[in-house]
């Protein structure tokens, strides 16, 4: 073998070798932030244990949910003993996590008896015995010392309300989704696959929503596409996307965060415009307010083995988005 042979060879070998080891550093680091979200759910969430929470919170952490912003430390003890409080039977379930980077997204649901009281931003709700349902979508952000430092949180606000008994139950409301038999399984898939899907989100949101170009939906997205809870196939997402431009003329959305694990990808969504025109909500017009409309969503989507997604699970504080079209009086 020539001498200018084996340094080729061994170039490639090195080359290869630097691959596998920067694949293999990249599950490492995904399954050690996996990790702390499940002692996160196991041993505080669930288990109660209030002191190891400086361990999984960075001193300036910053969550952001429907209740608003919790700050430090001590804001989150705080907010989980008040969770904990008003039901002490709390138990949170991971249906799916997903890990990037420095990211960690996932689907849960909450379950526990309303016996105690709950502290709310409007004041306190006594417990009412009542079973809780909750599913949530969440993102994290970890620092470089293994600690996380910011979150968003997404819950339906208005469910989670009318099951503690603030808010009457509209007729109509459907069970959890968890009730429904949805595979959240993890599959792997080539890092490009997983990059053309971050790429595929982004590209959808900047040409449909905010350049009315609907027919990239056809190029990026399955034709079985699904979205839930709403159950929309690829056309009424088209129907959807087109009604909210009408009503918000001047719309802009964005997608700040995109990670992608295997066959799924999480992002944050986030839309403003100002409502000038009416909106179709089903069978409701909704009169226009003239005011701004800001809308928060997370969404997990399943991808096919073409790496188009083909199921879109979405979280969003629809409290606060029928606030905001007037459709319910604001507290």
């Amino acid at each position: 073998m020539s001498r200018k042979l084996l340094l080729t060879l061994l170039t490639l070998a090195a080359l290869l070798l630097g691959i596998v080891g920067s694949v293999t550093a990249h599950e490492a680091d995904a399954e050690a932030h996996k990790a702390i979200i499940n002692r996160l759910m196991t041993e505080v969430l669930n288990g109660g244990d209030l002191s190891l929470v400086p361990e999984i919170y960075a001193a300036d952490f910053v969550d952001h949910s429907p209740f608003g912003d919790t700050a430090g430390v001590a804001g989150m003890t705080a907010y989980i003993g008040n969770l904990r409080t008003a039901m002490p039977d709390m138990q949170i379930e991971a249906l799916i996590l997903l890990a990037e980077g420095d990211w960690i997204a996932g689907r849960f649901v909450v379950n526990g008896t309303f016996t105690g009281q709950l502290v709310t931003p409007n004041g306190i709700v006594p417990g009412n015995n009542g079973a809780v349902s909750v599913p949530l979508h969440h993102i994290w952000q970890v620092n470089a010392d293994g600690l996380l430092q910011e979150s968003w949180t997404e819950f339906d606000n208005l469910s989670f309300l009318m099951q503690l008994g603030v808010i009457p139950m509209m007729e109509g409301m459907t069970a959890p989704m968890e009730a429904m038999d949805y595979d959240f399984t993890i599959s792997e898939a080539l890092p490009e696959m997983m990059e053309r899907t971050k790429e595929d989100v982004a590209v959808v949101i900047e040409e449909a929503f905010n350049l009315g170009n609907l027919d990239i939906l056809n190029e990026r997205l399955s034709a079985d596409y699904r979205s839930h809870p709403e159950e929309l196939d690829l056309e009424g997402f088209k129907q959807n996307i087109m009604g909210l431009r009408a009503a918000l003329p001047d719309l802009q959305a964005d997608a700040p965060i995109i990670l992608a694990d295997g066959n799924w990808v999480a992002f944050h969504f986030v839309s403003d415009g100002t409502f000038t025109e009416p909106l179709l909500q089903g069978e409701m017009e909704v009169p226009p307010t003239g005011q701004p409309l800001h809308l928060s969503n997370i969404l997990l989507g399943r991808l096919d083995e073409n790496g188009k997604i083909v199921e879109m699970f979405e979280m969003y504080d629809n409290l606060a988005f029928l606030t905001q079209l007037g459709v319910i009086p604001a507290a």
